[in-house]
């Protein structure tokens, strides 16, 4: 898993679903840098971190985190 790579797939999901940074961070309990981290891709989210957030905008865990087939590049 790249953290680049999850972190713009992460801010993409987030954008279409009009949320902001603080929003998504306060519905799984975390700070809004720690989001922020995650978009960036200076830091990823544990496994269930990352199941849960596949879950939430009801997209496979596949499509947070296979390297290949990169449509926002």
């Amino acid at each position: 898993m790249q953290p680049k790579t999850l972190g713009r797939r992460l801010r993409r999901l987030r954008k279409i679903n009009g949320e902001t940074q603080k929003e998504l961070a306060e519905n799984f309990g975390r700070h809004y840098r720690t989001v922020q981290n995650w978009e960036l891709g200076l830091a990823v989210p544990d496994i269930f971190t990352v199941l849960e957030l596949a879950k939430y905008y009801n997209v496979g865990i596949e499509e947070l985190i296979n390297e290949g087939d990169d449509r926002d590049e």
